[in-house]
């Protein structure tokens, strides 16, 4: 069996501008798509629109047409850095509601961005980040939100952390939890470069380091310097990382390109770069 033939029943697009979940799925029967992404921060497609009985029409509908459902948590607003116990107790509330949405409309994986620390750049040589003392409370508090996430999440599908705004820290408090399969990784691969093109080393790294936990890959190009652009427009090379992950089991490769009939033209100039090579 070819590698598109393998592939090909595992990618999704990135649903956000479809006007429904519904109206997604539906764009994904049509296209070719075997799931969807579903963007839960976007305001008309977040869960608090959507009723119990869009949930069970949701549910049938996915599973009438063999597709799947995975859902991208929201970013900074949800942080897992902070630390005042009013802000962590509304963050594990959230939490809370977006698995049992999930659960109601059968999502079979939710990816999460982690958040990033609060820098504060000095005007020294070398430039400071962070104040030296606030590193042990970050890390903590990292350390804590990400376990309570975790254990709201164990059993009912597969938690991802997406490569987002990652660096030694962070990758030092994820390794016990990624080693014990507590946690998966969704690797996005643009955010494996700069802005500019360059290949950032460590990251590289860690993910070779960890292949098989990776759950999921996002897809989208930069060109000009500008990500989530459209697939074959820009600098990264899909055959090489499409190659490294052919022993992995990836339960969705989602193309990131919006809107969605620029995902469909991804779609296609994926299929002829894999099978070309």
């Amino acid at each position: 069996m070819s590698s598109w033939n393998v592939i090909q029943n595992h990618i999704s697009f990135h649903a956000v501008y479809n006007s429904s979940i519904l109206d997604a799925l539906k764009f994904a029967n049509q296209s070719g798509f075997k799931g969807i992404q579903i963007a839960v921060e976007v305001p008309h497609l977040s869960f608090e629109q959507v009723s119990d009985e869009d949930c069970f029409q949701i549910r049938n509908y996915a599973k009438k047409h063999d597709l799947y459902i995975t859902l991208h948590a929201p970013d900074d607003v949800v942080s897992l850095f902070v630390i005042n116990p009013a802000l962590q107790q509304g963050i594990f509330a959230y939490y809370t509601a977006l698995f049992d949405f999930a659960e109601k409309i059968g999502a079979c994986l939710i990816t999460i961005h982690l958040g990033k620390m609060t820098t504060f750049p000095t005007d020294t040589i070398p430039e400071l980040k962070y104040p030296e003392e606030d590193l042990l409370i970050y890390w903590e508090a990292l350390e804590n939100n990400l376990g309570e996430i975790v254990k709201s999440a164990r059993n009912r599908f597969i938690l991802c952390v997406e490569n987002y705004y990652f660096n030694p820290f962070i990758l030092e408090v994820l390794e016990p939890l990624i080693q014990d399969e507590e946690i998966f990784l969704c690797w996005d691969i643009a955010k494996t470069f700069t802005r500019s093109g360059e290949k950032i080393a460590e990251i590289e790294a860690f993910f070779l380091d960890n292949l098989s936990q990776i759950r999921q890959v996002h897809l989208h190009d930069i060109h000009n310097y500008r990500s989530h652009r459209s697939i074959g427009e820009g600098i990264i090379d899909f055959a090489y990382f499409i190659k490294l992950l052919k022993d992995v089991t990836i339960e969705d490769y989602c193309i990131e390109v919006r809107p969605h009939s620029r995902a469909v033209d991804s779609y296609k100039k994926l299929e002829k770069i894999i099978q070309n090579h």
